[in-house]
């Protein structure tokens, strides 16, 4: 799965976007308990959001905010919302309480940073993915594309399914598990050196509705995560609709 990803997220009929950085190791957190939170004001165009030109000045300051910090690595991302941008960022101690940032030529703004006393908790709620935004997010683009080559996706077909296991004891669990749902094994690997990965290739019959494939993404994501495999995503052919004339 990809480090950073975006999803919309809806709160109370209002759309938020979220980019942010996923799979933090524990170590992370451990290291910079620390959750700090900038609100970047926008105006917002005709949607209610930023124009592009807007979220490249807020960037920007995303930009000197994590620097002030403590570099990218304590760049965790934002929460583009209702007039505001809200950017965390994480460190190893709660300050400083506000940061002077250069917002225009000859120009620099005072902006609060409010160190949470809920820590990563509000990592958790506002900026951690669900499995099923996770999956929407990494395949949202194979959808659209697709969809652009005329695929049909309430068709029903087989997809391949591929995934790394660390060890053949995981790889086996993750099997025992995809087969009480109806996959297949296609393909199974074992790794040329030692520390290589034990590959495995399963197929699935099923349809390529969007918020079917999501689901089912992310019931393998979270099999993924109690088995210690990694899913490596999925393929499929393009079925189209049947020539006329």
């Amino acid at each position: 799965m990809p480090e950073w990803i975006s999803f919309a997220r809806a709160v109370e009929d209002f759309n938020y976007v979220v980019t942010s950085v996923q799979s933090l190791p524990r170590e992370f957190r451990t290291a910079r308990p620390y959750i700090g939170v900038v609100n970047f004001p926008f105006e917002e165009d005709s949607r209610g959001r930023p124009s592009a030109s807007e979220l490249d000045r807020i960037c920007a300051l995303e930009d000197r905010l994590v620097k002030a910090i403590g570099g990218d690595e304590c760049r965790l991302g934002h929460v583009i919302g209702i007039r505001r941008i809200q950017t965390a960022v994480a460190s190893t101690k709660p300050e400083p309480v506000e940061v002077r940032l250069k917002s225009g030529l000859f120009k620099s703004t005072a902006f609060a940073i409010d160190w949470r006393n809920d820590g990563w908790a509000w990592y958790d709620r506002n900026l951690a993915a669900t499995k099923l935004e996770m999956a929407h997010a990494c395949y949202r683009e194979l959808h659209a594309t697709l969809q652009k080559q005329g695929d049909v996706a309430t068709v029903s077909r087989p997809v391949d399914f591929a995934f790394y296991s660390p060890s053949a004891e995981s790889r086996a669990q993750l099997l025992e598990l995809l087969a009480l749902k109806g996959f297949r094994v296609t393909e199974i690997r074992d790794p040329e050196q030692p520390g290589g990965d034990y590959f495995v290739e399963l197929v699935f019959e099923t349809t390529l509705v969007q918020s079917e494939m999501d689901a089912l993404c992310a019931w393998l994501l979270d099999v993924c995560e109690s088995t210690g495999v990694t899913f490596d995503g999925w393929a499929t052919p393009i079925c189209r609709p049947p020539a006329t004339g």
